[in-house]
C-alpha cells in the first residue's frame, strides 16, 4: 500500500510539472525516442533561424544595391539631358562650362553610390576588403567575385552585383569607351574645350542599359529572397508542429489524468487509513 501511495504521489507531481512546463519530455530518460526526435527538430529550427538571418542580410544587400542603382540611373538621365542641352546650339561657353562642372559632380555622385557599403563591405566591390573600390576618376580596385549567403541546406544565393556590371569596365587606354565616370569626365572635358558632348551619348546609352540589366538582376534576386522566406516560414510551422507532437503535452488530457490520479490517491489514502484503524483495533483486542 505504501508503495502504491508513493507511486501515485510521483505521478501527481509529474502531471503537475507537465502542465506547468507544457512538455512531457525534459530529459532523455523521460522518453528516449521522443527526446531524440526533439533534438533533431531543435537542430532543424536552429538551422532555419540561421537561414532567416542570412536572408535578412541578403535582403539588406539587395535593397542597398537597388537604391544605389536607382540613384545612378537617375543621375545618368540627368547627365544625358545636360549633354543634349549643352549641344543645343544656343549656349555660350560659360553655360557649357557650368554644365561640364555639373557633369563632374554627377560623376562624383555616381562614384559615391558605387562605393556604398554593408557593414563596412562595399556591395559592388566583390570580396575585396577595399571599402571604396571606385575612385573618383573611375578606376576600380575591387573584384567580380560572388558574395554568397546560404539560405537552405542546398542553396547559396548571390547577394552582390559586380561593380563592372553596373558601371562598365574601366578603360585606361580609351576613357570615352570606359565606365560611367570616365565618360562623364570625357564629356566635361570636351565641353570645356569647346567640343560637343553629344558624341558620348551612344556610350552613355550602353552604360545606362547595363545599369538597367543590373536592376533586373537585383529584382530577380529580391523575389528569390521572398520565395525562400515563405518556404522557411512554412517549414518552421511543420517542424514546430512535429516537435510539439513529440514532446509537448495535451493540456486537456493531462488535466484529466491529473484529476484521475488524485482520485486514486485519495482512495488509496482512505483504504490505508481503514486498514491502519483495523490493525490498531485488532491489536487492542
Amino acid at each position: 500500500m505504501k508503495r502504491t501511495i508513493g507511486s501515485l504521489q510521483s505521478r501527481i507531481a509529474t502531471h503537475q510539472t507537465n502542465i506547468a512546463t507544457g512538455t512531457r519530455v525534459r530529459s532523455m530518460s523521460d522518453d528516449p525516442a521522443a527526446a531524440a526526435q526533439a533534438f533533431k527538430f531543435n537542430r532543424q529550427l536552429r538551422h532555419l533561424d540561421q537561414y532567416s538571418r542570412n536572408l535578412d542580410d541578403a535582403k539588406t544587400w539587395l535593397n542597398l544595391a537597388d537604391q544605389a542603382t536607382q540613384t545612378i540611373d537617375d543621375r545618368m538621365t540627368r547627365a544625358r539631358n545636360l549633354m543634349l542641352q549643352a549641344d543645343s546650339g544656343v549656349l555660350g561657353q560659360d553655360p557649357r562650362s557650368a554644365i561640364a562642372e555639373e557633369l563632374r559632380g554627377i560623376a562624383a555622385e555616381v562614384s559615391d553610390a558605387l562605393n556604398i557599403t554593408r557593414a563596412g563591405h562595399p556591395i559592388f566591390g566583390g570580396t575585396s576588403s577595399n571599402d571604396a573600390p571606385f575612385a573618383a576618376n573611375g578606376t576600380f580596385s575591387g573584384n567580380g567575385n560572388a558574395v554568397l549567403r546560404s539560405v537552405s541546406d542546398t542553396v547559396r544565393l548571390q547577394v552582390n552585383i559586380a561593380g563592372d556590371d553596373v558601371a562598365g569596365t574601366f578603360n585606361a587606354a580609351d576613357p570615352p569607351a570606359g565606365n560611367i565616370m570616365q565618360v562623364l569626365y570625357a564629356a566635361a572635358s570636351d565641353l570645356d574645350n569647346g567640343l560637343p558632348a553629344s558624341t558620348h551619348l551612344d556610350r552613355m546609352d550602353v552604360l545606362q542599359q547595363s545599369v538597367h540589366s543590373a536592376q533586373a538582376t537585383i529584382g530577380s534576386r529580391q523575389r528569390a529572397v521572398d520565395g525562400h522566406e515563405e518556404r522557411i516560414a512554412d517549414t518552421r510551422v511543420t517542424v514546430e508542429a512535429n516537435r510539439s507532437e513529440a514532446v509537448d503535452v495535451d493540456i486537456t488530457r493531462e488535466l484529466l489524468d491529473l484529476k484521475a490520479t488524485e482520485v486514486s490517491y485519495q482512495a488509496s489514502i482512505g483504504v490505508a487509513g481503514r486498514v491502519l484503524n483495523s490493525s490498531v483495533m485488532d491489536f487492542l483486542r
